[in-house]
């Protein structure tokens, strides 16, 4: 049985210990505070479960801390942080943001401010935002002013009004399974990302191992690529193979998508299906990953056109598209912290969504409870923290 950690009056204690520890390094504070809480636990017989749990939770506490303070620095007060982030995606100057609450909020990158757009908690229900329910939303993309997603667990493709919050279904009918046609009587099985080319949506529908297409007139939902059959194997259309497709972004007229065999090219026209060469996936993965576990550390990936961007294991690095040169950009495979800095000074936590607008890439860096929205700026490596000057708080939603 797991047991509650004791991270309140951790904190509490973080905090009334604050001007003892002020002088010490980070690693002398988190062993004061670890040996407090080791008395503390043999006192109550709570067990190593609660010690673990415990530290866990007061090492995100004080990364937390780390950046507020940094933000204070700045701006005066605590910044806005999200609760876990699913996914991201941009479009003129906005940012719009999915978190674990199933919520939707719309950031302006120019002066921070979040606006909180659509979504009321877990469920299925379309409509204006505050009725409006989302269960695992795990990919969305932004055209002709609307927010479209993929949502795992409700097997269907959504719309939202980027200005209104209205949400309406543009495919599936919530059951798992693979049926292509009219959009509300058609089936997915939890698709898992989706982007556009402006005339279709295109979704890698994961537990189907195919790549799918709607049309964003029609609504009309076809089969791309892919036999439904786990595996790895290029050709034409149903004939290739994919294994769990989870990511996919459009560049140069291809579809680049991630399965967990490594990064397969679809030509959106034919259906053809290819593998990126294995000298350019050696290159992702060189010093970044160990050899055994090659395979699933690809996790995410952008695209300006020109250059495709990947997270793999917490460190981004870019990809030539013509070329094929891949080139480190930021992070550190073997730390995990909320950490601003060039190149290889900066570290992440958690890199769980990527997006590119214009000459920065932003990072969803999460760790549960807490999410924030870094920037990578692409041509000096500089990695900071998109702080909110400025929020909008709907619903009774308070966050620190």
């Amino acid at each position: 049985m797991r047991m509650l950690p004791f991270y309140k009056p951790c904190h509490a204690l973080y905090r009334n210990c604050s001007k003892f520890l002020k002088k010490r390094s980070k690693l002398k504070r988190m062993t004061f505070i670890s040996v407090l809480l080791f008395s503390l636990v043999l006192m109550t017989g709570c067990g190593g479960t609660a010690i673990v749990d415990s530290i866990d939770a007061i090492k995100r506490y004080s990364m937390k801390s780390d950046l507020n303070k940094e933000c204070q620095k700045t701006y005066g007060r605590k910044c806005f942080s999200f609760k876990g982030i699913g996914s991201i995606t941009s479009l003129d100057n906005h940012l719009y943001v999915s978190d674990y609450n199933q919520k939707i909020y719309k950031i302006d990158v120019e002066n921070g401010r979040v606006k909180w757009l659509s979504g009321s908690g877990r469920g299925w229900q379309d409509g204006p935002p505050l009725s409006a329910r989302f269960d695992s939303i795990s990919g969305m993309t932004a055209y002709g002013g609307f927010l479209f997603v993929c949502e795992r667990r409700n097997n269907r493709i959504r719309k939202v009004d980027t200005e209104s919050g209205e949400v309406s279904t543009v495919a599936g009918d919530g059951d798992e399974g693979w049926q292509d046609g009219p959009g509300l009587k058609s089936k997915f099985r939890k698709p898992s990302d989706i982007t556009t080319d402006g005339v279709f949506l295109y979704i890698a529908d994961n537990f189907n191992h195919r790549i799918r297409k709607v049309h964003i007139m029609t609504n009309e939902v076809a089969t791309l690529a892919g036999s439904g059959i786990k595996g790895h194997r290029d050709g034409k259309g149903r004939e290739a193979r994919f294994s769990h497709p989870f990511e996919l972004v459009r560049a140069g007229g291809t579809l680049f998508v991630l399965d967990i065999t490594g990064v397969r090219k679809v030509n959106p026209m034919t259906g053809d299906v290819t593998t990126l060469a294995k000298q350019s996936v050696e290159s992702l993965l060189n010093n970044t990953v160990k050899k055994a576990e090659r395979d699933y550390h690809i996790r995410k990936i952008a695209t300006d056109e020109k250059y495709l961007y990947f997270a793999v294991n917490n460190v981004i690095k870019s990809m030539n598209i013509d070329t094929g040169e891949v080139k480190f950009l930021a992070g550190q495979s073997k730390l995990r912290e909320w950490k601003n800095g060039v190149g290889g000074e900066a570290s992440f936590v958690g890199i769980s969504a990527i997006s590119i607008e214009k000459n920065l890439l932003y990072i969803a860096d999460s760790h549960y409870p807490y999410g924030f929205i870094r920037k990578l700026d692409i041509k000096t490596g500089k990695v900071d923290t998109l702080w909110s000057k400025d929020k909008t708080i709907l619903q009774g939603q308070s966050y620190e």
